[in-house]
């Protein structure tokens, strides 16, 4: 793409296209234990726990293939639905790079050409970071609430919280790539597992959450890992490393001097 020319190597032009809405409020638990519970509204509740009010936090990030490995370090801050500023920690050959998302639109800054370049929002729906993400799927997409219908087909208990599976069919004219998802969400609203099926109904690839804690006095999901149903050894995990929720930030995090000489 034209506006994407500069230079800037291809791994950081798709630095944290979405990653940067990955931790964020959990919203309050919901008392719908009933088996009518509706599934639309607990994908949303879920959605929120990641995007709430306001977070900092910080996010290693590891992608793992049979013949090599990379781990990265990122701190990022959001506010709302629509804004978040990724800056990245580590390694020193990133450090500094930087992605802001800001009401719809996205900019990215490389230390190495001193440069902030606009990003066309159609990266989303790329590859993220050559990972087994794209960046819709880092970003909890709306997507995944808009696009298809949500149905509850079981729910059980297990370590003292409601579980529930739903299966996600795509609405006929989505432009989805799925044939259908499978969700297994806690009833406080921590995504346990997301599978994704191809249009033949073959699993593709899974996320799990594998590990819950509480992180700025809250229990967050919080290591996930992406792997192939085909490949034990093609594998994402994102880990968070530290979380502070529901702080006063100020509007100038959010902006495009900010991304370029930071002041926070």
């Amino acid at each position: 793409m034209s506006v994407l020319h500069s230079g800037i190597p291809r791994i950081r032009r798709l630095l944290i296209a979405a990653l940067a809405v990955w931790v964020a409020t959990p919203t309050a638990m919901a008392e719908s234990g009933s088996d009518a519970a509706d599934g639309r509204q607990l994908v949303a509740d879920t959605l929120d726990q990641w995007r709430g009010d306001t977070s900092q936090s910080e996010i290693q990030v590891v992608i793992h293939r049979p013949d090599w490995e990379r781990t990265m370090s990122m701190k990022l801050w959001t506010a709302g639905k629509d804004k978040s500023l990724v800056r990245v920690l580590s390694p020193e050959s990133e450090a500094g790079t930087g992605h802001l998302l800001m009401e719809g639109s996205m900019w990215t800054f490389s230390p190495e050409v001193n440069r902030v370049v606009r990003v066309p929002g159609s990266m989303m729906g790329q590859q993220w970071l050559s990972s087994d993400f794209t960046n819709n799927e880092i970003a909890r997409s709306d997507s995944v609430l808009e696009d298809y219908e949500h149905e509850i087909v079981e729910h059980w208990e297990e370590d003292g919280h409601r579980h529930y599976r739903l299966r996600l069919e795509p609405h006929e004219e989505a432009p989805v790539v799925w044939g259908h998802q499978e969700l297994e969400i806690r009833e406080d609203h921590i995504l346990m597992r997301q599978a994704f099926f191809d249009q033949d109904g073959d699993l593709v690839k899974t996320l799990r959450t594998e590990e819950v804690g509480e992180l700025g006095g809250r229990q967050v999901a919080v290591r996930q890992r992406m792997e192939q149903a085909d490949d034990d050894e093609r594998w994402t995990e994102v880990t968070v490393k530290e979380a502070e929720y529901d702080l006063d930030l100020p509007a100038q995090v959010f902006s495009v001097a900010n991304l370029r000489n930071p002041r926070f």
